[in-house]
């Protein structure tokens, strides 16, 4: 016996063809049918405060510099003071973030 890809895949096309254009035929019906019954749909202002917040960040620096400025200015001057017991913790805590994730 002897199986024919590229019949396969004309019928399959075929076929596609045929559920797109009954799909599109059925969407234009529901949409006719939702209008007249005068659904409308509404989205909460959280919606437009997060689209609004995402242009504000994509438009922010991706370094804050004043801060960066007074950190160097506190390095600078021996007034920036490491907290080992801290940077360690946070080291450990990267090590088990990237662990966890692997």
């Amino acid at each position: 016996m002897r199986i024919d890809s590229n019949r396969q895949a004309q019928e399959s096309s075929k076929a596609e063809a045929l559920n797109n254009n009954a799909g599109s035929q059925g969407a234009k019906k529901s949409a006719v049918t939702t209008a007249q019954a005068g659904d409308t749909v509404k989205l909460s202002s959280f919606y437009d405060r997060v689209g609004e917040l995402a242009k504000k960040a994509s438009q922010a620096p991706e370094v804050r510099q004043e801060r960066v400025d007074s950190l160097k200015a506190a390095v600078r001057e021996g007034k920036y003071k490491v907290a080992s017991d801290q940077t360690a913790e946070a080291m450990f805590n990267e090590l088990l973030s990237k662990a966890a994730s692997k």
